[in-house]
C-alpha cells in the first residue's frame, strides 16, 4: 500500500490558499487541475502527457485501495488540502464526513443522468481527479460540470472535433476539451490510456445507485479503443504469451462491463474471444467429490474444465467452483498455468462465480 496523502507530482499539488473545507475550495482545485492538464497536453511531449496518465492512475489506485482492497493508512486528506482540517477530523470520528460541503459538491459532480451515489464512499475527490486526468483527455466527459460545458459549447457551435486541440483558445471550456488522438497515443506507446479511462468510468458507474446511459455510451467507446489497442500487442515478438494474457484480460474486463448493463450476448462474445486468445477450451461439467477431509460421502461438484486447443502443450487445468460465491484452484498443470487460470476465470465469469487464483 501507499500513503493516501502522498501527491506523486506537482500536477496534483493543492492550491496555495488551500486548507479551507468548502465547495469553493473543491471547485477551484478542479478548475486549476483542468488548466494544469491542458498545459501538459499542449506541451505535446511524451513525458508531459505521461505525467497526466500517472497522476490519474495514482488517484484511481488510491480510490480502490481506500474503498475496496485496503489497507487504509491514516485519514484521507482531500487533494485540495495540504493537511486535514481539525473540524474534518472530528467529523470523521463521528462518521459524518459525507455531510461536509466540499464532499457534497464532489459527489454532485460524479452523479450522472439523475443517479445519486450509493451510501458513503470515501475519497470521492480521487475518483473525480482520475476522471479528469484519464477520461476527459480522450474525449469522455462524464463529470457533471464538464458535461454541461461540453453541451454548451456544442450548442454555440464551438465543439472541437479535431483529435488533438492546438490549445490556441484561452477559454476554460476549450482548454478542458483538449483531446489526445488514438494514433498519437499508440505511436507513443501510451495506448493503455483508454484502458485506464475505461476503469475510471466503470468505477464511477459502480458508485451510482442505478445505470447511467451516458456512462454506458462512454464505456462502449472506451471498450472499442481498448480492444483495438490490445489487439496490436498480439504476436510479433518473443512476448507473445504475455500479450495474449493481456489481450484476454481486456476481453474479460469488457465482459464484466457488458454483464453489468445486462448485455448478455455481448458479454458472451467477449468471453469467447478471451478463450480463443488464450488458445483454450473451457467447459462446465460436474463430478462427484469431497470438499474437506471430514466429508465422508462424495457430493456433486460444479467443475470448470480448461484444456488447451493445441495438444502439443498438453496443459490442462481444473477449477472446483464451490457454490455461487467463491471458488479455488483445484489443479493446474505446469505447462501453462497462467493461461489456464485466466481461462478458468472466463468460465467462472460465465456462471457468475469468483476465481481465487
Amino acid at each position: 500500500g501507499t500513503d493516501p496523502a502522498a501527491k506523486p507530482c506537482g500536477l496534483l499539488a493543492p492550491l496555495a490558499q488551500g486548507g479551507s473545507s468548502s465547495a469553493a475550495a473543491a471547485a477551484d482545485y478542479l478548475a486549476v487541475l483542468r488548466h494544469r492538464i491542458a498545459d501538459k497536453l499542449r506541451c505535446g511531449t511524451q513525458d508531459a502527457v505521461t505525467e497526466v496518465l500517472l497522476a490519474g492512475v495514482h488517484c484511481l489506485n488510491e480510490f480502490v485501495q481506500l474503498n475496496l482492497c485496503g489497507p487504509i493508512q491514516g485519514q484521507h486528506v482531500p487533494l485540495w488540502q495540504a493537511e486535514a482540517a481539525p473540524q474534518q477530523q472530528q467529523a470523521n470520528c463521528l462518521g459524518q464526513a459525507s455531510l461536509a460541503t466540499d464532499e457534497r459538491w464532489v459527489a454532485s459532480q460524479l452523479e450522472a443522468d439523475g443517479e445519486h451515489l450509493i451510501g458513503k464512499v470515501q475519497g470521492l475527490d480521487l475518483l473525480l481527479t482520475a476522471l479528469g486526468c484519464l477520461a476527459e483527455p480522450v474525449g469522455q466527459y462524464t463529470i457533471a460540470q464538464a458535461s454541461r460545458q461540453t453541451a454548451a459549447a456544442a450548442v454555440q457551435g464551438q465543439a472541437d472535433t479535431s483529435p488533438v486541440d492546438s490549445g490556441s483558445s484561452g477559454s476554460s471550456s476549450r482548454q478542458q476539451k483538449q483531446r489526445l488522438s488514438w494514433e498519437w497515443l499508440h505511436q507513443q506507446q501510451l495506448g493503455s490510456w483508454y484502458w485506464w479511462a475505461m476503469r475510471a468510468v466503470m468505477l464511477q458507474q459502480q458508485v451510482l445507485q442505478g445505470k447511467s446511459h451516458t456512462l454506458q455510451t462512454s464505456l462502449k467507446q472506451l471498450i472499442q479503443h481498448t480492444l483495438a489497442w490490445s489487439s496490436t500487442l498480439f504476436g510479433g515478438d518473443g512476448s507473445a504469451a504475455s500479450s495474449n494474457v493481456l489481450q484476454a484480460a481486456a476481453h474479460l474486463e469488457a465482459a464484466t462491463i457488458y454483464q453489468h448493463y445486462g448485455k448478455v450476448a455481448e458479454a458472451q462474445q467477449q468471453l469467447q474471444q478471451a478463450s480463443d486468445t488464450l488458445g483454450v477450451e473451457v467447459e462446465l461439467t460436474g463430478a462427484l467429490g469431497v470438499r474437506t477431509k471430514h466429508q465422508i460421502d462424495p457430493k456433486a461438484q460444479l467443475l470448470v474444465t480448461v484444456k488447451e486447443k493445441q495438444p502439443s502443450s498438453s496443459a490442462a487445468g481444473r477449477v472446483d467452483c464451490k457454490g455461487s460465491n467463491s471458488a479455488a484452484a483445484d489443479s493446474v498443470s505446469a505447462g501453462n498455468s497462467q493461461a489456464a487460470t485466466a481461462a478458468a476465470a472466463v468460465a467462472a465469469l460465465d456462471v457468475g462465480v469468483d476465481i481465487a487464483a
